[in-house]
């Protein structure tokens, strides 16, 4: 059975591995001022979905994942842009291998399978208390989640 831990810890490892701007991720439980920031990447799987199947059948998932780009650089108006073009360029179409953490060498226990990416432009162009001006680019991925094929099912 696929763990939300493993999940979890596979897509945020693919993510830095992979993502052009690693520095930029604030990951989730990290406590970050973003009042002096001037973009970043927030990464939320917002949904778990349990897919019909047989009780004996490997567990088959659907996951709604989304990166909130964010900034706030004057010089650079298409900065949440570029970041949201580069997080959709890591995930969109790739498939992620699904680890064990608690035996990083053993064969992959599962997959997830990224489909289309949606873009959204949901940035407020006023100011909000703030000395720039936020933007925020939503980038939405579903992606299919399959726990390996084991020998004997």
């Amino acid at each position: 059975m696929l763990t939300a831990e493993q999940i979890v810890i596979s897509v945020q490892s693919f993510w830095r591995d992979h993502f052009p701007f690693p520095d930029e991720t604030v990951w989730p439980g990290t406590v970050v001022v973003t009042a002096t920031a001037s973009r970043w990447v927030e990464l939320w799987i917002d949904a778990w979905t349990s897919m019909p199947r047989r009780r004996t059948a490997s567990d088959r998932l659907e996951i709604a994942l989304v990166a909130h780009c964010f900034s706030r650089d004057r010089e650079n108006p298409l900065a949440a842009y570029e970041l949201a073009s580069a997080a959709r360029s890591t995930l969109e179409h790739h498939t992620v291998a699904i680890i064990d953490p608690a035996d990083p060498e053993a064969p992959p226990v599962g997959h997830v399978l990224f489909r289309e990416a949606d873009l959204h432009d949901v940035g407020r162009r006023q100011l909000l208390g703030h000395r720039e001006p936020l933007q925020q680019v939503l980038v939405a991925l579903t992606a299919h989640v399959e726990e390996a094929a084991t020998a004997g099912t």
